[in-house]
């Protein structure tokens, strides 16, 4: 799978889990982006200008450890990035 696909797989599972995704510009990130609570809705926001490999890591960091993903097939390799953060 190629860092393209894996992005988009990985932005579609955090939206079937619920988190809204917005575009946050680069002079407010510090990473590739971060993940924010408001009003009890968890909230990606991705600095799309940030090297893909660094959003992908920060889609699955955010993705790790969430329960409802046990129930739902992943393609391995990206279930392998999601519980272990490597590539």
């Amino acid at each position: 799978m190629d860092m393209d696909a894996q992005f988009r797989t990985l932005m579609d599972l955090a939206e079937v889990l619920g988190f809204e995704i917005r575009a946050a510009p680069s002079a407010e990130t510090q990473r590739a982006g971060a993940l924010v609570k408001i009003h009890n809705k968890e909230v990606i926001f991705l600095d799309f200008s940030a090297p893909l490999i660094d959003r992908i890591l920060l889609l699955a960091e955010i993705l790790r450890g969430r329960d409802e993903l046990q129930q739902m097939y992943i393609v391995p390799e990206l279930r392998r990035l999601i519980e272990t953060g490597q590539l």
